[in-house]
Parts: structure tokens; C-alpha cells; sequence
């Protein structure tokens, strides 16, 4: 691991914002740092720093796990309390979500399908399926980031190998596929809901969801 720590600065910080956990009460007085660099020779990165390196440390082996993948991150290299990425250009989709038009959260919607099809077919399950954990792109594509409290079925399945906090953010129980697509069918309800020229699709979202639920508790039922 020591070969992938490197220290470039300083370098300069383009921008800089804070993501505060309000729905994670884990992490709720500990908000991660963001922030836009510039490398030497002028080449822009994305720098997410964190005081609990373990996680850091987590979630930058799922994307190397995940790195032929171009609709997630790509990791450039790792410091000591931070993972320096490719730079995305573009805004979150919680944020440009009132501004798309119909066509193009059909599209979206088409993508973060493809996305977590992808990602659960290398065996990762992301854990965080919300509108603020993906990027829309200025090409109007979408990349999902924020794997720290993502585990491999594979290689990371067992839970006594995952770090603290990712335990505590499933309470001690991870989350299955099944339990992910229920997560996203929400993410997609809330993008589709609001224009009623778009209710079929959303009438679809909230049927599927609704037959994921009947499925996963019909399973827990049966176990």
C-alpha cells in the first residue's frame, strides 16, 4: 500500500466545499472535505479528504476493484488523510435536478440502471444509491462516486473484514443487491416525480420498487 501514498504539495486548491453527514449518524460531526486541485503541469483532480483514513483506505481498494468501469472514479493516488481522483467536470444530479428536462432524466435514468448493473456485476454493493452520490457530466452522463461504504461480495464480503464505520452504517447487517435496486428504484421515483408527462415511468419505478420490497421481506421471511 505504501507505493500508492504519494504527496504532490502542495499544489494548488481550485475549490474547496464540505458534504456534512445529515442523514448518517455515524458520521454527523464528521463531514468529509472536497475539494478541486491543480497538479503540476496544470491538470485538475478531485481531492476528498477525510480524518478516518481506514475508510479512505476502504474505499479506495473498491475502486481499484472497480477501475475498467469509466462510469465510476478513477483513482490517481493515495495520501495520507486524503484519495486524489480524476477530475469530473460537471455538478450532482440533487443539484441540477430542477433544471433537466424530461428528455434527459429519461436518460439518467437509463444510466444509473446501466451503472448499478455494472457495479453488481464485479460483486460490489455501492450502499449509497442517492441522487447526491452521483455527477452529472457536461456531456449530460452520469458517474457514481462516494464508495466508502461499499464492500465487495467476493473479497470484502465478510463483515469482521470491513472497516468500524462501514459496519454501523448498516447496523451490524449488510445490504444486499436486492436491498440496493429498492434504493435506487427510490432515487429514480424521486427523479421522474416530478413532471407529470413523465408518471408512466414513474408509475414503473414505484411498481418495481414495490415488487423488490414483496421479494426482499418474502426472503427474510423464508430465512
Amino acid at each position: 500500500m505504501q507505493e500508492n501514498m504519494l504527496n504532490l504539495s502542495p499544489y494548488k486548491t481550485v475549490k474547496e466545499w464540505t458534504k456534512p453527514y445529515s442523514d448518517c449518524p455515524v458520521h454527523r460531526v464528521r463531514p468529509k472535505t472536497y475539494s478541486i486541485i491543480e497538479l503540476p503541469g496544470g491538470k485538475l483532480a478531485f481531492r476528498k479528504q477525510d480524518s478516518c483514513t481506514r475508510l479512505l483506505r476502504h474505499e479506495a481498494a473498491i475502486l481499484r476493484r472497480l477501475a475498467p468501469l469509466k462510469c465510476v472514479p478513477t483513482v490517481l493516488f493515495e495520501e495520507q488523510d486524503a484519495i486524489v481522483q480524476k477530475y469530473i467536470p460537471g455538478q450532482l444530479l440533487s443539484e441540477v435536478l430542477t433544471s433537466l428536462g424530461r428528455f434527459s432524466r429519461i436518460v439518467i435514468v437509463m444510466q444509473m440502471v446501466a451503472i448499478l448493473c455494472k457495479v453488481h456485476c464485479r460483486s460490489v454493493v455501492h450502499g449509497d444509491v442517492r441522487l447526491w452520490n452521483f455527477i452529472v457530466s457536461d456531456y449530460r452522463r452520469i458517474v457514481l462516486f462516494d464508495f466508502e461504504y461499499a464492500y465487495s461480495l467476493k473479497k470484502l464480503g465478510a463483515i469482521e473484514q470491513l472497516p468500524d464505520e462501514v459496519v454501523q452504517h448498516y447496523q451490524g447487517r449488510l445490504m444486499t443487491r436486492l436491498q440496493e435496486w429498492i434504493e435506487c428504484c427510490e432515487a429514480i421515483k424521486t427523479l421522474l416525480s416530478s413532471d407529470w408527462l413523465l408518471l408512466p415511468f414513474y408509475g414503473f419505478a414505484y411498481a418495481s420498487r414495490e415488487i423488490l420490497l414483496r421479494v426482499h421481506w418474502r426472503r427474510r421471511v423464508i430465512a
